[in-house]
């Protein structure tokens, strides 16, 4: 039944996979840090498997796509991640971390935020291993990870602070994004520059990401013009979809942006705000991934654009 709405939802051919198992799927509460750094609860779900033999499995990470809605999640609606159901099918003990303001967590959501994004991942990875042993099932070693779209961002902040961070309690075997926006700087350099971005819901979420993230709270009314402002200040309390929000922006960024702040950006200023988008990307520094990488992405994305996959994986 599960396989079939898979197919009704996102047009799966089920003669390209290897359809192996019936899936169990739990949702699950954990300790975790919120988007501050505080202790906080949140939600996931494990989907495991029902293997004809018995034999250990490997884990499969899964990071979500830019959601707005809380109840968009997994833990809420297991179908929303095809990526954890089909994996599970295939033998892979499949983890989704609804993520900081989603589930059962009603603080602000944060975006595009390494430590946020990967914090999340890194405790839900902690718990799934406390459920298995619970559960008695068996895990190997072998830990995969990926993610689309601001998945695919959050799947490369998971394998950058296991690797920096955890490696002496973690190791992943490999890492396939999906279509994420990897330098988050050459990502807002090529939106002002054309100056039409047709999601610009996306950088609404962004703006709260980085106000959570330094406390800049300021920065809504430097850089957005003072008839969107409540827009953003308001609609991404985790009740609004995407669609909404954009309807009451503007896609064109000289109207809905403070010209200052367009100039500044596009110029020498704002240095503190480039940085921390250099910061927050995977272009800069000094970060070389030990487990292999396949990045994936599609040509035409208007959305998150594919020269960035190009940066990612040169970078």
């Amino acid at each position: 039944e599960t396989f079939e709405i898979l197919i009704g939802l996102y047009g799966f051919d089920p003669s390209e996979f290897d359809i192996q198992n019936d899936v169990k799927i739990y949702k699950v509460i954990y300790e975790s840090l919120g988007a501050k750094g505080e202790p906080t609860q949140l939600s996931g779900a494990i989907y495991v498997p029902q293997l004809n033999t018995k034999k250990p499995m490997p884990t499969l990470k899964i990071s979500h796509y830019t959601i707005t809605q809380r109840d968009a999640v997994a833990s809420v609606s297991p179908n929303v991640s095809p990526q954890s159901i089909l994996g599970s099918m295939q033998g892979y003990f499949a983890i989704y971390s609804d993520g900081i303001g989603y589930g059962v967590s009603v603080t602000q959501a944060s975006y595009v935020n390494k430590q946020a994004s990967a914090i999340s991942g890194i405790d839900l990875l902690r718990a799934s291993k406390e459920f298995a042993c619970e559960n008695n099932i068996e895990l190997n070693d072998q830990l995969f990870t990926t993610g689309y779209s601001a998945g695919g961002y959050g799947t490369m902040a998971f394998h950058q602070i296991i690797e920096e961070e955890y490696s002496d309690e973690f190791n992943i075997t490999a890492n396939s994004p999906g279509a994420g926006p990897y330098s988050l700087y050459e990502m807002a350099m090529r939106i002002f520059n054309d100056n039409v971005y047709t999601t610009p819901y996306y950088l609404g979420f962004a703006l709260w990401g980085y106000m959570l993230a330094t406390g800049d709270n300021d920065a809504l009314n430097r850089w957005v013009r003072p008839q969107y402002r409540d827009a953003i200040f308001t609609m991404y309390d985790g009740t609004y979809a995407g669609d909404e929000i954009d309807n009451a922006l503007n896609d064109t960024m000289s109207v809905l942006l403070e010209p200052q702040f367009l100039a500044d950006f596009l110029g020498d200023g704002e240095v503190e705000f480039k940085n921390y988008l250099k910061n927050n990307s995977f272009i800069y520094g000094d970060w070389k991934p030990n487990a292999p990488i396949h990045f994936m992405h599609g040509e035409k994305d208007k959305t998150v654009f594919h020269f960035l996959m190009k940066l990612g994986a040169d970078g």
